[in-house]
C-alpha cells in the first residue's frame, strides 16, 4: 500500500510537489518504508510507530523541504500580489 504527501500550491495552477511517500504491505504496517527526495539516503525503514515518527520528522525538518515549503510560500505570494494589481 502506498500513501503519498503533497504540498499543493493552489496560486501557482495546482502545483503539486510530492514530499514523501509511505509504502507498507497491505496486511501489516511495519515495517513501513519512507522515501523523500529530501532525504540524504531517499528512504528510511521504520520498524516501530516511534521509528516512523522519527523518519517523518527528518523529511519534515530537512532542509530541502524547508526550502520547497519557503519556495511555494514566497511564489505563491508574488502570483496573489501580481492579480491584485
Amino acid at each position: 500500500m502506498i500513501h503519498c504527501f503533497d504540498l499543493v500550491a493552489t496560486l501557482l495552477n495546482i502545483y503539486r510537489y510530492r514530499l514523501l511517500e509511505v509504502n507498507h504491505d497491505t496486511k501489516m504496517v511495519y515495517p513501513v518504508r519512507v522515501t523523500s527526495d529530501t532525504l540524504k539516503e531517499k528512504s528510511i525503514k521504520a520498524y516501530s510507530q516511534s521509528e516512523f515518527v522519527q523518519a517523518i520528522a527528518k523529511v519534515l525538518q530537512s532542509p530541502r523541504s524547508k526550502s520547497v515549503v519557503q519556495s511555494l510560500i514566497a511564489r505563491s505570494n508574488d502570483t496573489q500580489a501580481q492579480t491584485a494589481t
